[in-house]
């Protein structure tokens, strides 16, 4: 659905007016039209902008997303070219050879401050086998992010969403408040321009705090691969695997694979990262011409704005803050912060201190995977360990050690859970000594093989050759 440019690109006072299109754009646009259908809601985004477009790693907070929005989970995949996401597998991250995983849902047995708690759940055993519960709940996607924000703008749209399609060149600031934007006024403005940040930031001037003497990685290198490229088959999690200088994402969506180099540039070239991302794959280094693989290189920076709110704006995803996406954070966490934003607006104030919150907390749970690691055979790993954790992430690790995480269950602004950082500290090794968690039973009697359920109940079948599944993952954890 393509909007009406003569008559949408003129002045026009609207109650909130989101600027920035892309994914976080177009879900902050259809979810406050879904939530406040009797608001005039306009979005402003830019044609010479276009979406990154690599490969999203969704979270399960996105099902819940989607549901509220009223989609349809099988018509969301088909136009996503979508999978489902039961966990994250990390290689290497504890030491040279370990591999543990971050399963989705809750655990079968009491896993609290043991080794191998991983073992406790279900979905730990269907990764292993590459296989899918559809009676799991608790399941993210991967998908492709351009994708996914055409399937929202549609939506949007559908709603009464207004679209003006402008670059902006012109916001008048009004003290603390955003007064118009191309001539647009609302009484909100959601700042959704990545990170470029043009409300919150070049506009109203929020400070931003970097985080680089934390989470070094500043630079990324990505690729979609075919399947029929590499060994690799859609499997039901998104596998993240340390490398010399930062780590290797693969995002198993359904045609191809979404896979990426995060890095440290201060610890290796763009050029060195992207041959280390096609050795990975089985690709020839340098082979661009021939494979017609071309990579796309980002750069970005890690931290956030000070606040969240200023005024009458309120900044979303990369226009607030950025963290490594890791575990995933991105647009979870930015949906997380868009859902409370509905009842957020009574109180604007108490909104941002939980998203800051939210933020910080989220920073230590991603450092925690690098200062848990007993690797230190490169000068990233090395460099990694000077790195001084918070006095929070300290506290929560002591207190975890005796199964005590009633400093996250009490407070709303850790994003993730105390079932999440157990059975990521347990893997790094924070227990280890202790007795060994039993594996979880799989329910073998509704788990089909993960490619063969897609195939059947969303995708039909797959253009790319016979399905040969990924290497099986060791059982243990921990040597």
């Amino acid at each position: 659905m393509e909007p009406d440019r003569r008559a949408m690109n003129c002045p026009r006072q609207t109650d909130i007016a989101v600027i920035g299109g892309g994914a976080t754009g177009w879900m902050a646009a259809a979810y406050l039209k879904r939530a406040l259908p009797s608001a005039d809601i306009t979005l402003m985004d830019s044609p010479d902008v276009a979406p990154l477009g690599v490969g999203e790693s969704l979270n399960d907070i996105s099902r819940r997303f989607n549901t509220a929005l009223g989609l349809d989970e099988a018509e969301f995949l088909r136009a996503t070219d979508g999978t489902y996401k039961i966990g994250i597998r990390f290689d290497n991250f504890d030491r040279q050879g370990g591999v543990f995983f971050h399963p989705f849902g809750k655990p079968e047995t009491e896993t609290r401050a043991r080794p191998g708690a991983q073992e406790g759940y279900a979905a730990t055993t269907l990764c292993r086998e590459n296989r899918f519960d559809p009676g799991q709940e608790a399941r993210g996607y991967h998908v492709c992010a351009t994708r996914y924000g055409a399937v929202l703008r549609d939506l949007a749209l559908a709603l009464g969403v207004h679209h003006i399609v402008r670059h902006v060149d012109e916001v008048v600031r009004d003290g603390e408040r955003i007064a118009r934007v191309e001539g647009l006024t609302a009484d909100l403005f959601v700042d959704c321009t990545g990170f470029r940040a043009l409300l919150i930031g070049q506009t109203l001037e929020t400070p931003f705090d970097p985080l680089s003497d934390l989470l070094q990685n500043d630079a990324a290198v990505a690729l979609r691969v075919p399947y029929d490229a590499i060994e690799d088959r859609p499997f039901p999690y998104t596998r993240c695997t340390a490398a010399e200088a930062g780590w290797i994402w693969r995002i198993p969506l359904w045609s191809r694979l979404g896979t990426g180099y995060c890095y440290s540039s201060r610890h290796i070239s763009p050029s060195q990262a992207e041959a280390r991302l096609r050795a990975d794959l089985g690709l020839k280094a340098g082979a661009e011409e021939s494979d017609g693989l071309k990579a796309m290189h980002i750069a970005f920076r890690h931290g956030r704005h000070r606040r969240a709110r200023r005024g009458n704006c309120v900044a979303l995803g990369g226009a607030f803050g950025f963290i490594e996406p890791l575990e995933s954070t991105g647009l979870s966490m930015t949906q997380a912060a868009i859902m409370a934003l509905v009842p957020g607006l009574a109180d604007l104030g108490e909104w941002d201190r939980l998203c800051r919150r939210r933020f910080d907390t989220t920073v230590d749970f991603i450092f925690a995977h690098y200062w848990l690691s007993k690797r230190m055979d490169t000068p990233y790993w090395r460099d990694l360990k000077q790195c001084i954790p918070s006095r929070r992430l300290s506290d929560v690790i002591n207190a975890a050690g005796r199964g005590d995480y009633r400093a996250i269950e009490t407070d709303p602004g850790f994003f993730y859970r105390p079932n999440n950082w157990d059975v990521v500290l347990s893997g790094l090794g924070a227990f280890d000594g202790r007795p060994r968690i039993p594996p979880a039973p799989t329910p073998a009697h509704v788990s089909p093989d993960f490619v063969s359920h897609l195939a059947t109940h969303v995708h039909g079948k797959p253009e790319w050759s016979q399905p040969r599944k990924p290497e099986p993952a060791p059982r243990a954890a921990q040597a």
